[in-house]
């Protein structure tokens, strides 16, 4: 028998589709890969952003997160062990290095969360209650059309009373707005007129303007959003688990073995 992929058989089910977060006012849903369903469609932006997050690409980012470390740690001994010393969440402290680096690697810009020590605009607090939200109605999908996709609350976003959109979705576009009005700033003052700066959101916004009509603006925030919020999440979920390790030599110990064995 001849398997053409690892996802040969199988399709993705109304699981993805609840990770979908309502973009505009009108209710518009943000069409990304986490949650594409057609798999036609899903493979198409990967192909068009493949080379942001190939092997060469990502290597030119190290000087970014080697800068990134040296200001996390600089900012962490004087604020953890030196004359600032407090009570320290190092969990919180790792998350806020994954911001830290996220912000240099998408948008070239440090976010604050390092510079000011807290959760820039509950961002942290926002992804970690919609991770919350998707554990239990990604089991249950249809709930999902009766609470954040309601047709009813769509609604009354197109007419302005409320706003759906996502708080990270907004957080995002924030973000990158101030990216490329920093971009159209310094194309005036140097009479450049493209950025020097080669960060992800340029090179999606380079994939936009080879494919206007596929690789869309909405498609580029939605690429901007999934960086910044399951980039971050995983980052920190990792380091968490690597230091947790570090900190119980009986748990390393029988991690090694398992893996020599």
């Amino acid at each position: 028998m001849t398997f053409n992929g690892l996802n040969f058989g199988y399709v993705k089910s109304d699981f993805s589709p609840v990770q979908q977060k309502a973009v505009a006012r009108d209710g518009s849903l943000l069409h990304g890969r986490f949650n594409l369903t057609d798999e036609k469609h899903h493979s198409k932006p990967l192909r068009a952003v493949n080379d942001t997050f190939s092997m060469t690409t990502l290597v030119q980012f190290e000087p970014l997160v080697e800068s990134s470390t040296i200001e996390y740690s600089r900012k962490l001994s004087r604020r953890c062990a030196g004359q600032e010393a407090g009570i320290c969440d190092f969990g919180q402290w790792l998350q806020f290095y994954a911001f830290h680096v996220i912000g240099e690697l998408a948008f070239s810009k440090r976010l604050g969360f390092v510079d000011h020590c807290v959760d820039v605009d509950n961002i942290i607090g926002n992804i970690e209650s919609l991770l919350g939200y998707f554990a239990v109605i990604c089991q249950m999908p249809f709930f999902d059309k009766l609470s954040e996709k309601n047709p009813l609350g769509r609604w009354l976003s197109r007419t302005g009373l409320i706003n759906v959109t996502s708080p990270v979705t907004k957080f995002t576009r924030n973000r990158m707005e101030a990216r490329l009005k920093d971009d159209s700033e310094q194309a005036q003052n140097t009479k450049k007129g493209q950025s020097t700066r080669r960060d992800l959101l340029f090179r999606f916004m380079e994939a936009n303007e080879k494919d206007l009509v596929f690789i869309n603006a909405g498609r580029v925030l939605s690429l901007a959003t999934a960086d910044v919020s399951a980039g971050s999440d995983t980052t920190a979920i990792s380091l968490r688990s690597i230091f947790y390790l570090l900190n119980n030599p009986g748990t390393l110990q029988s991690l090694k073995c398992e893996l020599d064995e």
